[in-house]
């Protein structure tokens, strides 16, 4: 082979190296603003085809990415609508803080208990990662940018869901920046009013974020339908977040909220769980 060959070939491979090896983020973000809509809670509950309950709590929030530091984390500032999630409305805040964006992968684990053995859950535990935090609210938003890095923590939770038998039905979905699945479980919850009923609690996830591993689209949504010979409630519970909402909407600190109640019901037995995860 001669030289001018040789020189060619290796050439070649060590451009295809380049190409398939993981890297960093595909540019540098910092001083760049990222403005977001955020849904923290939408929730309708349903007693024998009936809304019951209506509540929406909404905003809008802006990120801007000021340094990237050594050890890899984005130095941020987040500034417009914060949440807390134990019933308190969306308020005005500016934080200052920090993500280690390289650990953050996008996974899931679901929890199921079964006391009697009857193949119906009585409880269920949810945990997404990342997930949304009052006091770090743009945790979130920033996630490792080399998708093979998420592989082992999404097929590990994907295994973990597949081999619980509550979970009747499961399917999932990845690509570069998305993330989805899909899940249904057997449920039994003894309600407050209404005692023993039965039925399926779905679970339906989707992500997707950009090159740089920044949050462009998160959505999640639970619902709950259950009976027994006198009743049907069906509660539908969902979070989502999205790129876009504007500084203007942040400037006048408006909020998305409303709640309607129609009459007072016992719910705390339907509540079968809750999103949580890690603490930071």
């Amino acid at each position: 082979m001669s030289s001018r060959r040789t020189l060619f070939v290796v050439i070649t491979v060590g451009l295809l190296l380049l190409a398939v090896s993981p890297r960093s983020a595909s540019a540098d973000i910092t001083d760049n603003t990222y403005d977001f809509s955020a849904v923290w809670i939408n929730r309708v509950y349903q007693v024998d085809n009936i809304i019951v309950v209506e509540e929406t709590q909404s905003g809008v929030f802006s990120i801007d990415v000021n340094n990237i530091t050594a050890n890899d984390q984005y130095e941020y500032t987040y500034t417009g609508h914060n949440y807390h999630p134990y019933g308190y409305a969306p308020y005005y805040d500016q934080y200052n803080g920090s993500v280690a964006f390289q650990d953050n992968r996008v996974y899931f684990d679901i929890d199921t208990t079964d006391d009697d053995d009857n193949g119906l859950a009585e409880n269920y535990a949810l945990h997404m990662y990342p997930y949304f935090s009052e006091h770090h609210p743009g945790n979130m938003f920033f996630v490792n940018p080399v998708w093979s890095t998420h592989t082992t923590n999404w097929n590990n939770a994907v295994a973990d869901a597949e081999d619980q038998p509550l979970i009747t039905e499961f399917t999932e979905s990845t690509g570069d920046g998305s993330f989805s699945f899909n899940a249904v479980l057997g449920v039994e919850v003894d309600h407050p009013d209404y005692e023993l009923m039965n039925g399926t609690l779905t679970i339906s996830f989707s992500a997707s974020y950009d090159t740089d591993g920044v949050l462009s689209t998160w959505s999640l949504q639970q619902t709950t339908s259950i009976s027994n010979a006198e009743h049907t409630v069906v509660e539908t519970i969902s979070q989502s977040f999205a790129r876009g909402g504007g500084a203007g909407a942040i400037l006048d600190q408006s909020l998305n909220t409303s709640i309607i109640l129609v009459s007072v019901v016992g719910i705390g037995g339907l509540i079968l769980g809750v999103v949580i995860g890690r603490k930071y």
